[in-house]
């Protein structure tokens, strides 16, 4: 890994595209980094300030796209604000990425990486990862073209967090802990929304909610009708939270 070498994180996220594709991007670009501490990484992003705002609190490089650049004209927009260096990797991780995209990005000399891509561009890239649209077995596909698709579960881009949790049985406290992960958006109020119904329908549980970055901030804590209600911000990674509750609920 030479001192000329970039990844470029092409990837959207905020309060109406959920935050998803930037929480994997930057659990991704940590370890890279952690591995490669000469790489550069930089993110391509355009949407939503909420997302900036995450990677900026990141302290990842940005490099803020103009919001009306159509898609056909993103890989060239790119291209013009690189250095002339070869080794840099673009991974795309946005929805429904088109051949022609890939294929400009591969006719200038770059490697291209995507993520949960079934469209034709997969045959393109060098590397796809198909972790959660092509079902939970693992497998390879190789295309003529010079494609490679990596498929299933073990391709998951993870929290190291995750890798300690540990299997137990449910507490026989009265009171379960339930956990539910709001996700990384907000859908015009859906969390007070969700906390109201299950304060109204549900008695005596223990209930903690973790709310996303893009997502309106709730008080911290109160206690109605018989529940133990605990609203948290966002965290670096789910698997403490998962270990302490009984049942979770992920969005």
């Amino acid at each position: 890994m030479n001192s000329n070498s970039m990844v470029v994180y092409r990837a959207e996220g905020g309060a109406d595209w959920g935050m998803g594709h930037l929480v994997k991007g930057s659990i991704l670009a940590e370890q890279l980094e952690r591995k490669h501490p000469r790489l550069k990484i930089v993110f391509f992003i355009k949407k939503e300030a909420e997302g900036i705002r995450w990677l900026k609190k990141k302290r990842f490089s940005i490099c803020r796209m103009p919001s009306a650049l159509p898609r056909s004209q993103e890989p060239r927009w790119m291209l013009n604000r690189l250095p002339a260096s070869k080794n840099i990797l673009f991974l795309l991780d946005i929805l429904n990425v088109d051949a022609g995209y890939v294929r400009e990005l591969k006719r200038a000399g770059y490697r291209v990486m995507t993520f949960e891509n079934t469209g034709s561009s997969r045959k393109f890239a060098d590397v796809t990862l198909n972790a959660l649209v092509e079902g939970p077995q693992a497998g390879r596909e190789v295309f003529k073209e010079g494609g490679t698709v990596f498929k299933g579960s073990p391709f998951r881009v993870f929290h190291p967090q995750y890798s300690v949790s540990k299997r137990r049985s449910v507490s026989s406290h009265r009171k379960k802990t339930v956990l539910i992960s709001l996700g990384g958006g907000s859908d015009k109020g859906f969390s007070k929304k969700l906390i109201d119904e299950i304060l109204r329908r549900f008695k005596e549980i223990r209930v903690l909610f973790i709310q996303g970055p893009a997502q309106e901030k709730i008080k911290l804590s109160r206690n109605i009708n018989g529940h133990s209600l605990t609203v948290l911000g966002p965290q670096a990674s789910l698997a403490p939270w998962l270990r302490r509750s009984s049942v979770a609920m992920t969005a």
